[in-house]
C-alpha cells in the first residue's frame, strides 16, 4: 500500500506542475501583450486625366505613361493601360517627371523605345526596316553616301529608315508624391483614419503629335519627258527625346519614292512642259540644332520617258526650308525664283516596247513514255 501511495503522489505532483506551467504561460502572454502595429503605405495612389482632343488623330486604343524620378531615389516606372482618358496607379514619395504617349500595337511594332532608364537619355526612334547598298551612288551624293551616313560594319550597307506614323506625346513636370506618414508604424486599429488622410493626387496630360510633315516641291522644266522620280532626303531628326521635348541630332536617311507630278497651265489653259513633282512623308522633324546650308541634302533620280536615260541631282536645301510649327510641317519649296540648277529635263523619245520581249525555247523531245489508265 505504501508504494501505491508514493505512485499517486507523483500524479498529483505532475498534474499540478503541468496547471501551474499552462498558468505561467498565460501570464506571460497577457504580461507582454502590445499594440499591434502597421507599417504605413510609401507609395500612394495617383490618378492621371489625360485630354486628348488635340491629338491629330482619334482617341488611341491604348496609352503608355513613363514616370522618371528626380535624383534617381526610384527605377523608372511604366504604366500601360488601354484607359486613355483616365487612370489610377499607386507611386512612391519622390519628385517624377511623368511621360503620356498614345499606344497602338501597329504603331509600337515599328518603333524601339531605347534609354528608358533615365529622362535624359529617353528616346523613341523608328525601326529601320530596308538598306540601301553601297552601289546606290547614283541616287545618292557620293560623299555624302560614304562618309556621313552610318553603314553597317557587318553588312556594308546603309540604314534607311521608315516613317513615323502616328505619336502623341505629353510631359508632366513636377509631380511631387506626399505620402505624409511615410516610414512611421501607426496602430491597426487607426488604419481606416490613416487612410483617409492619404488624398488621391490628380496630375493631367495634354498630348499632341510629336510627328512631322514634311512636303517637298520641285520645279521642273521639260517635264513631259519624264517617267517616274526616286530619291532621298538626309538630315531629317532620327527621333525623339520624350521627356525632353527635343528632336535627335542624329541625322538620318528617308527614301522618296512616291512623288506626283503636276503641269503648269497658262491663263488660256494651255498645259506647258513645265511643272512640279511633290512628295509629303512623316519624320521627327529637324535635328535640334541650328542649321547649316549641308544639314539637308535632298537626292534626287529622274529616269526619262524613253526608260533608259537617268538624271540625278544633288541638293543643299538646308536654307530652302519653311517651318510652319503650329501645323508641324516642314516645305521644302524649290522654285525658280529661289534656287539655281533646278532639274532641266532633256528630251527623250517615248518608250515604244509594247509588252514583254521574250523568247520562246521549244520543246525537246523526248523519249516516248507509255502512260496507264
Amino acid at each position: 500500500m505504501k508504494g501505491f501511495h508514493n505512485i499517486n503522489g507523483i500524479r498529483v505532483l505532475l498534474y499540478h506542475g503541468v496547471m501551474l506551467t499552462l498558468l505561467l504561460l498565460v501570464l506571460i502572454i497577457t504580461g507582454c501583450r502590445r499594440e499591434l502595429y502597421l507599417y504605413a503605405d510609401q507609395f500612394k495612389q495617383v490618378r492621371l486625366d489625360v485630354d486628348w482632343r488635340d491629338y491629330q488623330q482619334p482617341d488611341p486604343q491604348g496609352m503608355t505613361a513613363w514616370f522618371f524620378p528626380e535624383n534617381y531615389i526610384h527605377d523608372s516606372f511604366r504604366h500601360t493601360t488601354h484607359e486613355v482618358r483616365s487612370t489610377e496607379l499607386y507611386l512612391g514619395m519622390g519628385n517624377y517627371t511623368g511621360v503620356v504617349i498614345d499606344y497602338s500595337p501597329e504603331e509600337m511594332s515599328h518603333q524601339k523605345f531605347i534609354g528608358m532608364e533615365k529622362k535624359e537619355t529617353a528616346k523613341v526612334e523608328v525601326v529601320p526596316t530596308s538598306y540601301q547598298p553601297e552601289s546606290g551612288d547614283e541616287l545618292f551624293e557620293p560623299t555624302l553616301y560614304h562618309e556621313l551616313l552610318p553603314i553597317d560594319s557587318n553588312t556594308g550597307l546603309c540604314t534607311v529608315m521608315d516613317q513615323p506614323q502616328w505619336m502623341a506625346c505629353d510631359i508632366v513636370n513636377d509631380m511631387n508624391i506626399n505620402t505624409g506618414k511615410y516610414a512611421e508604424y501607426i496602430p491597426y486599429d487607426e488604419r481606416d483614419e490613416y487612410q483617409q488622410t492619404l488624398e488621391m493626387q490628380v496630375f493631367n496630360a495634354q498630348p499632341k503629335s510629336i510627328i512631322w510633315k514634311l512636303r517637298i516641291y520641285v520645279y521642273v522644266k521639260g517635264i513631259y519627258y519624264l517617267s517616274s522620280v526616286k530619291g532621298s532626303i538626309m538630315g531629317m531628326a532620327d527621333g525623339n527625346y520624350l521627356a525632353l521635348g527635343s528632336h535627335s541630332n542624329t541625322p538620318c536617311l528617308h527614301e522618296l519614292n512616291d512623288w506626283e507630278s503636276k503641269t503648269m497651265a497658262n491663263e488660256l489653259g494651255i498645259t506647258s512642259n513645265e511643272g512640279y513633282v511633290a512628295i509629303t512623308i512623316n519624320t521627327f522633324g529637324l535635328m535640334n540644332r541650328i542649321y547649316a546650308e549641308d544639314d539637308l541634302v535632298l537626292n534626287l533620280r529622274f529616269l526619262l520617258r524613253d526608260r533608259e536615260t537617268v538624271v540625278t541631282y544633288h541638293y543643299n536645301v538646308g536654307h530652302f526650308i519653311d517651318i510652319f510649327e503650329d501645323q508641324l510641317v516642314a516645305r521644302i519649296d524649290l522654285t525658280k525664283d529661289r534656287i539655281e540648277g533646278l532639274p532641266d529635263l532633256p528630251y527623250a523619245e517615248p518608250y515604244n516596247g509594247a509588252g514583254f520581249d521574250g523568247i520562246v525555247v521549244p520543246w525537246e523531245e523526248g523519249a516516248e513514255a507509255d502512260v496507264t489508265f
